[in-house]
């Protein structure tokens, strides 16, 4: 099947969607998860529409080998790219073997590309008359017309559209191959547009790499206690410089990010436990939750529904 869509009602589901990719999720907004994605396989290239009701991040790999093109769209405007903010009309960008890191909207929708990298160097010297690597690598977005950006989301909406009301348009390889390259000669199109002035490096700010140690140092203790005082002592930084830098690179406060983090944590090992042999309790208390009644609301603001609910199924 070249297009599938999914509805789904979990951020673990959404991660399975996106054949190849690497990916990890995290709930950072609060309440019932609902979401939908519709996921185009071209050859080598992806197209892609995913839209959700919950602010996500997201951290991973693409496909390997691959490039990877995201429009900045009004309704995910403001979110953060690698720890910048994205501005409506740009177009964020990722290399291959570059982790990407994400944090969504409240409410957002996102339609991209990904190109084997190969296939998109040749597009780039032929069509563009640019070496990808000399022109992206390292960077966060490139910002061409906002009529350009504007097209280029509204040619990938429309193909999925026509490929879902429509699977037969593609049944023959050569129409295939036609659709592929004209949704990567558009891409090509917008950066060969786009000016070197309009570029912005990612992970450059001190804050920036302040967050990004944090969440290494984070990831390690998620089972363990973690006090505020720890984390910066181990950053060597204060406590208003790590607050600042988490508001503006994750949108959160540090200390409530590491508990999403937790609560995620937690979520993940009770959809994957055996309600007859394991007990909420339990789980709980491997990842530092040790007051129950705490616990149980926490876990219910975020999650929107009770951590036994998601025992059970």
């Amino acid at each position: 099947m070249l297009l599938q869509t999914l509805r789904i009602r979990d951020p673990d589901e959404l991660a399975e969607g996106f054949h190849g990719w690497e990916l990890r999720f995290r709930q950072l907004g609060g309440g019932s998860f609902r979401g939908e994605l519709k996921f185009l396989q071209l050859g080598g290239t992806q197209i892609i529409r995913a839209s959700g009701n919950r602010r996500l991040q997201a951290q991973g790999f693409l496909p390997p080998g691959s490039f990877g093109f995201a429009p900045v769209l009004p309704r995910n405007a403001g979110a953060i790219w690698r720890g910048r903010r994205c501005k409506k009309g740009q177009v964020v960008t990722i290399d291959p073997g570059q982790e990407g890191d994400h944090v969504s909207a409240a409410n957002y929708l996102m339609v991209g590309l990904t190109v084997d990298g190969d296939f998109f160097r040749e597009c780039a010297a032929v069509l563009g008359g640019f070496d990808p690597e000399e022109r992206l690598a390292g960077r966060l977005a490139v910002t061409p017309s906002l009529a350009g950006c504007r097209a280029l989301t509204t040619h990938f909406m429309e193909l999925l559209d026509l490929v879902e009301a429509r699977p037969d348009l593609l049944a023959q390889p050569r129409t295939r191959r036609a659709v592929e390259q004209e949704c990567v000669r558009r891409v090509v199109e917008l950066i060969a547009q786009s000016t070197g002035g309009d570029r912005t490096e990612c992970w450059s700010s001190n804050r920036e790499q302040v967050v990004r140690r944090a969440d290494d140092y984070m990831r390690a203790c998620l089972g363990e206690p973690l006090s505020l005082l720890d984390l910066c002592r181990e950053l060597g930084v204060s406590e208003r410089t790590l607050h600042y830098a988490f508001q503006e690179v994750r949108g959160l406060s540090p200390m409530a990010y590491f508990k999403a983090g937790r609560l995620n944590a937690v979520r993940q090992e009770l959809k994957a436990a055996a309600a007859d042999t394991a007990t909420v309790q339990e789980i709980a208390q491997r990842w530092g939750f040790w007051h129950g009644g705490e616990f149980a609301a926490a876990y219910r603001r975020l999650f929107g529904e009770l951590p036994s609910q998601t025992l059970n199924g």
